[in-house]
């Protein structure tokens, strides 16, 4: 009887283990089985989307993709994407950015946390509204959103070509905090390129008038570096440094008055006739060739971008962005 017994529970065993053992195998081998493909360090897990997964022992978002030509397919992508950038970006001359509201127009008005999210505080709230603030966010550093950018805002005018724009908001004159408005409509019938050349240029004010370049309140007699009405800039502060380098008065001065000649006298100064609107746009449109990795097409324009490349603080810059543009890329493709 106790063999018979032993001889049952042998075979029972035999027999769940040929099972389970034959269901790895087939598992293992499977053409599905699923790997970790993409995976971004991050430092809360709020910054990983709805399909991806945070690691507390890493830090870090990751998705899955499948072994073989969907994962395959997704690596192109985003290598493809980063190689091209430097070819696709397009001279958008006049459409970056603007000085004016367009409330009008005007559908969603969010809120931006100091952890990156948004809340809605006006307007219609859509998921897709929400959707492209978490394409953008990853572009934006961290420290850029934390500090300095307290709105978002989407907008919709079809007959124009105004992408995006900047801009202090009304309560905070001194530029402590900026709204950023897209108009979505023009942004989402862009290229991934020209989306992520708009965001960068708006960064690049964001990054050289902000309320840490200058001091406020100081006339331009007092002051000792480049000076406009947001106040005396700091000597060390990359715009100060890039107008003391590259502009004359001479060429503030006609810029100020018909800018449209500055290039006609002057094109190989700039790497886009838009940057020859003055200093500020000037900087904008440089910062974007930097960040995107793309050579003028002259040498004078081309020592703008040099200089950038030169300063170990846009060089950090630099890294954290073109992290966050192979997320955005990657998110891209997979919501797509």
């Amino acid at each position: 009887m106790i063999i018979k017994f032993l001889l049952f529970v042998t075979i029972a065993l035999l027999t769940m283990f040929s099972i389970t053992h034959a269901q790895y195998i087939d598992y293992f081998f499977s053409y599905e089985l699923p790997i970790f493909q993409y995976e971004t360090k991050v430092s809360r897990p709020q910054e990983c989307s709805s399909f991806e997964t945070y690691s507390y022992w890493t830090n870090t978002c990751s998705f899955k993709c499948y072994a073989g030509r969907d994962c395959e397919d997704k690596i192109n992508y985003v290598n493809s994407e980063l190689q091209s950038m430097s070819q696709g970006y397009l001279d958008l001359s006049g459409k970056e950015d603007s000085f004016f509201t367009t409330d009008n127009n005007l559908k969603a008005v969010y809120t931006v946390l100091p952890d990156e999210r948004i809340v809605f505080s006006d307007g219609l709230d859509y998921k897709e509204f929400r959707d492209l603030w978490n394409l953008i966010s990853y572009i934006i550093p961290d420290k850029i959103s934390v500090n300095y950018l307290s709105e978002f805002r989407i907008y919709t005018d079809y007959d124009s070509d105004i992408i995006a724009y900047v801009e202090t908001k009304p309560s905070t004159y001194n530029h402590d905090k900026y709204l950023l408005a897209i108009n979505e409509p023009v942004f989402n019938s862009l290229s991934n390129s020209q989306k992520m050349a708009t965001l960068i240029h708006e960064l690049g004010h964001i990054i050289s008038l902000n309320r840490d370049q200058y001091k406020p309140n100081i006339e331009e007699k007092d002051c000792q570096a480049f000076s406009t009405y947001y106040g005396c800039f700091y000597e060390n502060s990359i715009l100060n440094l890039f107008v003391y380098d590259f502009w004359q008065q001479e060429d503030l001065n006609i810029a100020y008055s018909d800018n449209s000649n500055l290039y006609r006298k002057f094109p190989d100064r700039y790497v886009t006739e838009y940057a020859a609107t003055n200093e500020v746009e000037d900087f904008a449109e440089t910062f974007v060739y930097f960040i995107m990795g793309k050579s003028a097409s002259t040498n004078q324009a081309q020592e703008k971008i040099n200089f950038l490349n030169k300063n170990k603080s846009m060089l950090k810059l630099k890294k954290e962005i073109y992290i966050g543009m192979k997320r955005f890329l990657t998110l891209q493709k997979v919501n797509n």
